[in-house]
């Protein structure tokens, strides 16, 4: 299952069972067809999350890990 975040880096904490998730920070035109570009392989995903979208919940951080 994947869930794609526009805006809100910290759905997780809601969909803690959500296995793959995509920070896209912005929903705008640009950042949605930069996701789409991604997501069909045509560049990279690259950087790391600059918030901590589990909210410092341990068991949110956990499941991050497996």
């Amino acid at each position: 299952m994947l869930f794609i975040s526009l805006a809100n880096p910290y759905h997780l904490f809601d969909i803690p069972f959500i296995r793959t998730m995509i920070n896209a920070y912005a929903n705008t035109p640009a950042v949605s067809d930069a996701v789409m570009d991604k997501l069909m392989g045509r560049s990279e995903f690259r950087g790391v999350s600059p918030v901590d979208p589990a909210c410092g919940d341990p068991y949110l951080k956990l499941a991050m890990e497996l």
